[in-house]
């Protein structure tokens, strides 16, 4: 899974790219 991706992975993603 990319990480990248805050539909995937929003636990580990950046809170920047958060709805």
């Amino acid at each position: 899974m990319p990480a990248s991706d805050p539909a995937v992975v929003p636990q580990n993603d950046t809170p920047g790219k958060l709805p």
